[in-house]
């Protein structure tokens, strides 16, 4: 089942996926994929701030301690200002666009494992 946040661009990618027979593979084209999915764009993008910022809120209200990240910014942010909270931030940003990083890198590999097992079948 699709959570209720990916419903709607589920939907509408669906309809709108009789267009796509136009464009050569492999894929995603600027001129025909993302005018149709500019609105889903922007609203997948509504939606993430407002999670981002209901989770925080959570987080803040519910389970002050253990201070997690986001909290820990906050903290610093309103205690000390900004000379004390950028560079937890900057951690924070390097440590997850590592992790990104190596998870597309491996997802990667592992895609490239398959493309060519698939390849040695025929």
């Amino acid at each position: 089942m699709l959570p209720v946040t990916v419903l709607p661009v589920f939907l509408n990618a669906q309809r709108k996926q009789r267009l796509h027979w136009v464009q050569r593979p492999p894929g995603f084209s600027f001129t025909i994929s993302l005018p149709l999915a500019w609105r889903n764009v922007v609203s997948g993008l509504i939606l993430m701030f407002a999670r981002g910022m209901s989770e925080f809120g959570a987080v803040i209200v519910v389970a002050y301690h253990p201070m997690i990240t986001p909290v820990l910014i906050y903290e610093r942010f309103g205690s000390f200002g900004l000379k004390y909270a950028r560079p937890v931030s900057v951690l924070f940003i390097l440590i997850s666009l590592a992790l990104f990083i190596t998870l597309r890198w491996l997802a990667k590999e592992k895609n490239s494992e398959i493309a060519n097992s698939e390849i040695r079948n025929y």
